[in-house]
This record gives structure tokens, sequence and C-alpha cells, in this order.
């Protein structure tokens, strides 16, 4: 080829975006463009000749261009070598020093050279994981009460469902209690929702703190909050219940330099190591809140 043809066509390849590496039998270097130079630390003028593993060395001494992650370069260039020119087409992903992600193709070319693509694919990848922490948001707000942060109805209920059938399997009891948040209607009406919202949130950071956090909890309605409890038992249920009746004899709820004093009303079923619909445990949580209600503030009923 004119040697005039040979610069012009170095030329346009050096503007690329990608690099372009060809190596010959012996993995010497006979062709590099800059962008492929620059991730081993070389200008394009000064690689031609060069073994690629000293290039490699050359990138992880130096700590320029690709993203070496090892603290033993010779084994990890030992486990590299084992990959190459085993296949005709071989592809992966690397990064580099400075925070770009390349997909890096080797194709073996006539008289067992080796053509090496470097494809930037910053820009694609920070696309995907944008997209995938959309997703993620999406979900989340899909399956969490968006005020309180707490698993909402049908979320919670899927949830507590599973977690009872494995329970059940592994043969170890369950406990759903049902919080009731008494006087919430009272400061609703004296002084507005944005009161009572405030003092659900509130509500909501005090259980999170204080159950486990393979607990499930969730906000079902307005001012009832659920839990369910893997591996309680009747004892468990019980100083569990205590505790947090305890915590709320105790919690002041804030909002815009008010105090709110207040209190709960619990219920709560025991499920052995028997199988029961979620449905029916429910119906008995229910039932047991309705008694503790007509007891009074401050109640609990526990059944099994």
């Amino acid at each position: 080829m004119d040697s005039n043809i040979n610069k012009l066509l170095s030329a346009a390849l050096d503007l690329t975006e990608n690099g372009i590496m060809i190596l010959n039998k012996d993995d010497v270097v006979v062709y590099c463009n800059q962008m492929a130079s620059e991730l081993f630390g070389y200008h394009s003028h000064e690689i031609n000749g060069k073994e690629y593993q000293g290039l490699i060395r050359h990138a992880y001494e130096t700590q320029t261009g690709l993203s070496i992650q090892s603290h033993d370069i010779d084994q990890w260039l030992t486990d590299a070598m084992l990959l190459r020119r085993t296949e005709v087409y071989r592809s992966f992903e690397v990064d580099s020093l400075d925070g770009r992600w390349f997909l890096i193709v080797e194709q073996l070319l006539e008289d067992d050279h080796l053509c090496v693509f470097f494809y930037d694919q910053t820009v694609n990848r920070e696309a995907q994981e944008e997209l995938a922490h959309s997703k993620s948001l999406l979900n989340e707000a899909s399956s969490h009460d968006l005020m309180t942060g707490l698993l909402n109805h049908r979320t919670f209920v899927d949830r507590a469902k599973n977690e009872i059938s494995r329970g059940y399997r592994a043969n170890e009891p369950t406990a759903l209690l049902l919080v009731d948040l008494c006087k919430l209607k009272d400061i609703n009406d004296k002084y507005g929702h944005h009161a009572g919202d405030h003092c659900l949130v509130q509500v909501a950071h005090e259980l999170k703190e204080l159950y486990r956090d393979y607990d499930l909890i969730g906000r079902l309605d307005g001012d009832e909050f659920s839990i369910l409890l893997s591996g309680a038992n009747q004892e468990q249920t019980e100083s569990i219940a205590q505790r947090t009746q305890n915590l709320f004899k105790e919690l002041d709820l804030e909002f815009e330099g008010r105090v709110f004093k207040t209190s709960i009303t619990i219920g709560a079923h025991v499920l052995g190591r028997s199988q029961l619909p979620f449905d029916q445990m429910y119906h008995n949580t229910e039932e047991a809140l309705l008694e503790a209600k007509t007891k009074g503030n401050g109640s609990v009923i526990i059944t099994h």
C-alpha cells in the first residue's frame, strides 16, 4: 500500500474514539492507534515493537490506562495469557483508571496475527446503570408506602404469605401484630393532616428502629401498622409487644414545635408449627385488635 495512504489511514484511526491494536504471532505490537496506546500509558509512536505482556506490566506499574486489580501481576498475567488466542473471536469488559468502561474484542487474523479492538462503552454503561437505578426506584415506589417508606398493603400481604409458608416448611412459629395508633384523629382534627402525617412518619421510623431488619413492617391503612415476626413464639411475641408499648409510652411526637403524646393498641396472633392461610391469620389478629380496643388505649391482646 502507498506510504501516503498508510499515513492517512493511521491519522484517521488516531481520530477514532475506539482503540485498535494488531499483534503478530509473537504478541509484539505491529500497529496501535492513539486511543489504544493511551490505555497502556504510551503514545502511539512509542508502542510499536513492544511485547504485549510488557504493555500490561507498564500500565500496572505506572498506574495509567487500564485498571488491573491484582496484588500479583505475574499471576495475573499467567491467568490472562491462558485465555488469549484460545478462540477465533473473544470479548470481555474492563474499566480504566479514569472511570471509563471498555468492551475488548480479540479477533484472530491470518498468520496468527491478533487484532484487538477497544470499544468505549462508558456512555452505554452509564445509561444502563441509570436505567437500572430508575427501575429500582420504580420497584421501591410500587412496593412501599410513599409517605412512611414502609411496605404497602399489597406488598406486605404478598411477602407475609411467603414468610408464613417458609416458616411452616421450616417448622418455625410466626407472629402477626396489628398496631393501631391512638389519638391520630384528634391530631388531624385539631392541627391538620400535615401534623398527623408527620406523626405517622415518626412512628414508622421508630418501628423500623425497634424491630429486626428481616421482620416485615407495613402500613396497611390510615393509622394501622402491621408486623410479621419470623420465628417468634408466644413468649417472644409478648416480649416484643411489651417493648413496643414501652416505646410509645415514652415517645414524644413533634410537629412545628408542638409535642403530642399518643398511645397504641396491639392485637396479635401467634401461629405455631401448624399451617394457616394468611387471610385466616389476619382475621384472628383483627379480632384480637378489636378486643384490645374494647379494653381501652394501651391494651395488648395476643391469641394463638
